[in-house]
């Protein structure tokens, strides 16, 4: 598109310029933001959801080590109160 030199004097045209340029950065930035965000928030969140699965893992290990003690302690009680029970009714 032609634009007549006599439309805008040489300070509007600087003027309009220098705001196109400034519009033109900022869009630009805005895009290099736009499409950073995720790699900078997967960068800082994988790390912190690591340390946070290994430490659920963690526990819940415990959990199963902690249930499978229970379940021989039941056991154990269960086959000493049949013992019981049997020599006092023998």
């Amino acid at each position: 598109m032609f634009v007549d030199s006599t439309f805008y004097g040489d300070n509007e045209m600087r003027q309009h310029f220098a705001k196109t340029r400034d519009v033109y950065d900022d869009l630009v930035l805005l895009l290099t933001i736009s499409a950073t965000l995720p790699l900078i928030q997967s960068a800082v969140l994988e790390p912190l959801l690591a340390e946070h699965y290994n430490e659920a893992s963690a526990i819940e290990q415990q959990v199963e080590h902690l249930d499978r003690q229970l379940q021989l302690e039941r056991e154990s009680i269960v086959s000493e109160f049949a013992g019981l029970f049997y020599v006092c009714y023998e």
